[in-house]
Parts: C-alpha cells; sequence; structure tokens
C-alpha cells in the first residue's frame, strides 16, 4: 500500500463517526469507578491484615496495575460489548470484598477519643482522596483512549465524534477540565481577600501564566512533531494549529481574569456558566455559526480562520470550567465551615450536592437534546 492510500484509508477511519447513545456511554464509564473501587477495597483488606498500617509503595503500583489499570485496557476494547455483565459482577464483587473488610478483624491501638478529635481531618482527607480518585479515573480513561483509538480494536463508538453526537471521548474531555477546577479543592488554603482585589490581577495572570506554560510548551510540541512527520491528523477536530492543551491555556487564563467578580461564590460561577452557554448556542443556532464551524471552507490567509473549531470551543469549554467551579466552591465552603461538625456531616452534603446537581444536568440534557444537535 503506498503512502497516499494509506493516508485515504486513514482518514476513513477517522471520518463520520457519529458517537452513541448517552445511556451507553454513561454505561461504559460506570465501569471505570468500579473497578477502583474494587482496588480500593483489595487494598483495605490487605492493610486490615498489616499491623503498621502501610501498604507500601511497590504492592500498592502491583494492585492499581493489575486491578485497576489492566482492566480498563480491556473493558475499553476487547470486553467493551458485554459492559452490562461487567457492572453486575464488580457490583458483587466490591459488596462482598467490603463484607469481608467489615468482618475482618485489626488490632485497633487508637482510642475513641483520639478519633473523635482527629474525625473531622480525616473526613476532610476523604473527601479531598475522592477528588484524586476522580482524576486518575480521568487520567487513566484518557491515556487508555488516547492509545488505544488508532487501532480497529478500540470501539469506533466510543472515539470523538466528527461533527454532531456523543461519545466517551467527547464526555473525556470535558471531565478532563473538570480536573482542571478541582485545584479549589486540592489547595489546603484560599485566601478569599486576596482572590477579590484587582489590584492583583496582573500578578494573578502572570502566575497562571507561569503554570500553564508546561501545557504551552506540550501543546506547542505536539503541534511541530505532527506537522514535521506529516502524521496524519483531522483538522476538522480542533483546527490546522490548534490542539486541546492550547484550549486548557486560554480557558484558565480566562478564568483567572473573572475571578474577583466571580468572589469565590458558586451562585456566580453558574450563572455567568449559564450565561456564557446560553449566548454560545445562540449564536450557533441563530446567527449561523454552526454551519460555518462545521464547513469545510477556511480562509488560509487568516489565523482564526484556520483553527475556527478550537478557538470557538472555548467558549464551550469556558462554561464547563465555570459550571464544574461552582460545584467545587460549594464543596470547598462545606470542608471550610467551623460549626460543629457531626459524624461524616460534611461528606453527606458533599454527596447531596453533587446528587443534585447530576438530577438537575440530566434534566437539562434530556430537555436541550430535544431542541439542539448534540
Amino acid at each position: 500500500m503506498d503512502e497516499e492510500n494509506y493516508r485515504n484509508e486513514k482518514i476513513n477511519f477517522f471520518s463520520n463517526l457519529k458517537g452513541t447513545t448517552i445511556d451507553r456511554v454513561l454505561n461504559t464509564l460506570t465501569i471505570v469507578p468500579l473497578i477502583y473501587l474494587v482496588s480500593i477495597f483489595v487494598k483495605v483488606l490487605i492493610l486490615l491484615k498489616k499491623k503498621n498500617a502501610k501498604i507500601g509503595f511497590w504492592r500498592s503500583f502491583l494492585v492499581d496495575y493489575s486491578l485497576y489499570l489492566i482492566p480498563i485496557v480491556f473493558v475499553f476494547t476487547l470486553l467493551e460489548k458485554w459492559t452490562d455483565t461487567i457492572i453486575f459482577y464488580l457490583i458483587i464483587t466490591s459488596a462482598i470484598l467490603y463484607l469481608i473488610s467489615k468482618s475482618t478483624k485489626f488490632d485497633n491501638s487508637l482510642q475513641k477519643d483520639s478519633i473523635d478529635k482527629s474525625l473531622d481531618s480525616i473526613e476532610i482527607k476523604i473527601i479531598k482522596m475522592s477528588i484524586s480518585s476522580f482524576r486518575l479515573c480521568v487520567y487513566a480513561l484518557t491515556t487508555v483512549s488516547i492509545l488505544a483509538v488508532d487501532f480497529k480494536i478500540f470501539p469506533r463508538h466510543l472515539a470523538k465524534t466528527e461533527t454532531v453526537g456523543t461519545s466517551a471521548m467527547d464526555l473525556g474531555v470535558g471531565m478532563y477540565m473538570a480536573v482542571h477546577s478541582m485545584k479549589l479543592i486540592r489547595n489546603d488554603h484560599i485566601d478569599p481577600k486576596d482572590s477579590f482585589s484587582i489590584k492583583n490581577l496582573p500578578r494573578k495572570f502572570i502566575a497562571e501564566l507561569k503554570r500553564s506554560s508546561i501545557l504551552l510548551i506540550i501543546g506547542s510540541m505536539r503541534l511541530v512533531s505532527v506537522k514535521s512527520t506529516n502524521y496524519i491528523e483531522h483538522v476538522s477536530e480542533y483546527g490546522v494549529h490548534w490542539n486541546f492543551l492550547f484550549t486548557i491555556v486560554v480557558v484558565k487564563l480566562i478564568v483567572c481574569l473573572i475571578q474577583p467578580f466571580i468572589r469565590n461564590s458558586p451562585i456566580r460561577s453558574l450563572l455567568l456558566a449559564s450565561l456564557i452557554g446560553f449566548y454560545y448556542q445562540y449564536f450557533l443556532t441563530r446567527k449561523n455559526y454552526t454551519q460555518y464551524l462545521l464547513s469545510d471552507k477556511r480562509d488560509f490567509t487568516s489565523f482564526v480562520d484556520m483553527n475556527k473549531e478550537g478557538i470557538f470551543s472555548c467558549a464551550g469549554y469556558f462554561a464547563i470550567y465555570l459550571v464544574f467551579q461552582a460545584i467545587c466552591l460549594r464543596i470547598n465552603q462545606i470542608i471550610n465551615n467551623k460549626e460543629p461538625n457531626k459524624k461524616f456531616r460534611k461528606t453527606f452534603k458533599c454527596i447531596v450536592t453533587l446528587i443534585v446537581m447530576n438530577i438537575v444536568f440530566w434534566f437539562l440534557l434530556q430537555h436541550s437534546s430535544t431542541y439542539f444537535q448534540a
């Protein structure tokens, strides 16, 4: 096969991808946290058998690699057709491991008083560890998908859609943007007064630009390597020069500029996200920007026109970032609440917040899908 035929076949391999239903995507993605839950229970059983309460790096690495990463590779390739069966057995396995761990006796050297005193700090650590677990799931899913998508073993309905539709990789980029908004919870301390000051905005912008410089460097390296090696790419995804790393940088810099106006308020962040999403959809549908963005015609003398898909997508990702920032700000308020805390009351409030937000956004998704193309 000559190079021209190979390129055409490769382009056809990535073309006309429509994705699948949102229910099937969520069904597939549900497996990732369930697999992680099984690996956590295995670690708990190992800890309960040990007296020094340390699992060790290599043992932890072996458990994560064998019970988490390898199963994800198989689930998103060879075993994707049996997701329902896998989910069922993962739930059963998690329940069995939980019952075993609950019935296991271990040497508890801590007194009840010391446990009660440290309960609040333990609960905060659990909440932050949950965030780290979500990040791990997103990174694992992203790594497997990016490396496997070039091969036929990766189901085509999970790959990114070309124009409209929903797939696991489409949700993946949204979740990746959510990960970057979670620094508000990962940080141990956020000075609210410093965040409100417009005078500190130039300093904060420069600091954010320095933190994002690694993304700019990696994105530039990807651009140079793709162009220099003549690697086959789908220009309709982000444009001629643009890529997702540049999108993350732009969104983070814009978010940095508007922080003094949000003032650490989840309501303001959510309202701003709603306004941006509404007007972005308005311009797409009422001002015929959809036709412009989906068109293959480009003015190669204009940088914006050459990278229209990536540049205009920043508005949507900006809204996604603000939505998750609103959720993170609310969870951060719960964590930093100084009122007397009952047993795992903060955890309960965080779970309720996430459930309510899930219900609201699920309703909005079902409602909007009847009026707009997704």
